[in-house]
Formats: structure tokens, C-alpha cells, sequence
């Protein structure tokens, strides 16, 4: 296993360049993610209805707070899945389980952080406790089971180039939070009204789960594919280049 410097230097690296790509994949494909998973099953031309009449004000507001929560969320990914599966010490000898447990741990306790971006984007508003704290449970099971995910499937793919790394390790860990995903959305967009996990597993059609897959799947395997992209051009090619 690598060093603790040179894993902490990774973990920062990759948190920059998934910030960069956030900045930009928002207006692609992250902001109509949001719009679809707040409003279900609506034709396409609505969905372009609510971009097209989103100010500018709130996109920037949208593409910034995407940059800091999904770098901060990249940061605390890797530092923490790297410590917590350092202190558990190969508990089965699998190691992409290994890295699933670790990865679960560690997006359950980066929830608390995310819990403060995620309703600015999905409410465009200020920060507010009441909200904050009302979408912590979602969040934590919607990053446990997205990190998990990830991490057991990049171990698979550790052969492979960065951007095949991430980008088919976040469409294997969309297809297993997607529920969780849409319920985080929901609940926040609906607050102070309360809306049930059950609720939201009860609406999903086979239409409606395939809309929002889709579009899921757009926004994250394109996201990571371009943190990867960027990641291995600005950070591995360079130190390469050094060496």
C-alpha cells in the first residue's frame, strides 16, 4: 500500500481535478439530472423549460457549489476510505470487499458534509439548519452505498486508465443508489413536507426508473470520466514527465 504522503498528495489531486469537472458538468448534465429526479416523469420539453428559465445567478451558484461539494466529497472519498480500510486491517481476504466496507464507512461519514451543499443546489438558497440536519439520513445511506460501490469496483479496475477507472466505477455505484438518490433529492426539494424512502420506491415505474438512470448515468459516468481525464493529464502525466 502506498505511503500516507503520497496517498494524502492523490487524494488532493483528484479532489482538484473533480472539481474542475464539476464546475463544467453542471450545466451539461448535472443540473437536468436535478430537474428530472425533482420533477419524475415530465416530457423532455419541460425539463428544458426549467433550464432555460433558471437565472444565470443560479446557475453560477449551481456550477460553484457543485465544485466545492463534489471536490470536498473526492477529498474526503479517498482520505477517509484510505484510512478507515488501513485501521480495519484486511477484515476478509477480498479486497475489493475490503474497499466496499471501507468506502461505505467513509461516504456514510462524508454525508455530514455534504448534507450542508447539497440543498443550495437543489433549493437555490442560503444554508439552513433545519434543512440541513432533515437531510443527513438520506445522504448518508445515498454516499454509503454510492462509495461503497466505487471502491469495490475501481479495485477491479486498477489495471486501467483513470477515466475508464471512474467512469465505469460511477455508473456501478449509480445503478445501486439510485433509490436512495432520488429520495435525498425529493426530501430536500419538499421540505418542511416529509417524503418516505417507501414513497419514492413505490413511484418508481419501469419508465421512470429507466428516466432517471439515464439521466444519472449521464451526469456521474461523464462527471468521473472527465475527473479522470483531467486527473491523469494534470497529475500522473506530469510526475511522469519528472521522473
Amino acid at each position: 500500500m502506498a505511503s500516507r504522503a503520497a496517498e494524502e498528495k492523490e487524494a488532493f489531486n483528484k479532489a482538484y481535478a473533480r472539481a474542475m469537472s464539476s464546475s463544467i458538468t453542471w450545466f451539461i448534465t448535472e443540473y437536468p439530472k436535478l430537474i428530472t429526479q425533482q420533477n419524475g416523469a415530465k416530457p423532455l420539453a419541460e425539463t428544458f423549460a426549467i433550464y432555460r428559465n433558471t437565472s444565470i445567478k443560479n446557475h453560477l451558484r449551481g456550477s460553484m457549489t457543485a465544485a466545492a461539494q463534489r471536490g470536498s466529497s473526492t477529498a474526503l472519498m479517498f482520505y477517509g476510505q484510505y484510512y478507515i480500510i488501513t485501521a480495519m486491517n484486511k477484515p476478509t481476504e477480498y479486497e475489493a470487499i475490503n474497499a466496499g466496507l471501507a468506502g461505505f464507512l467513509s461516504g456514510g461519514v462524508s454525508s455530514f458534509v455534504h448534507s450542508a451543499f447539497e440543498p443550495m443546489k437543489i433549493r437555490h438558497e442560503g444554508f439552513k439548519f433545519n434543512v440541513y440536519k432533515k437531510a443527513i439520513v438520506p445522504m448518508f445511506w445515498r454516499h454509503g452505498l454510492f462509495d461503497a460501490a466505487f471502491f469495490a469496483m475501481n479495485t477491479f479496475l486498477k489495471d486501467y486508465s483513470y477515466p475508464t477507472q471512474f467512469a465505469v466505477s460511477a455508473l456501478a455505484a449509480s445503478c445501486v443508489n439510485l433509490p436512495h438518490d432520488l429520495w435525498k433529492t425529493q426530501l430536500i426539494k419538499a421540505l418542511p413536507v416529509r417524503v418516505k424512502f417507501v414513497d419514492v420506491l413505490r413511484s418508481l415505474t419501469v419508465s421512470e426508473y429507466s428516466k432517471q438512470m439515464l439521466a444519472k448515468c449521464a451526469d456521474l459516468g461523464m462527471n468521473w470520466g472527465m475527473t479522470g481525464l483531467l486527473y491523469q493529464t494534470l497529475f500522473v502525466a506530469r510526475d511522469n514527465d519528472k521522473q
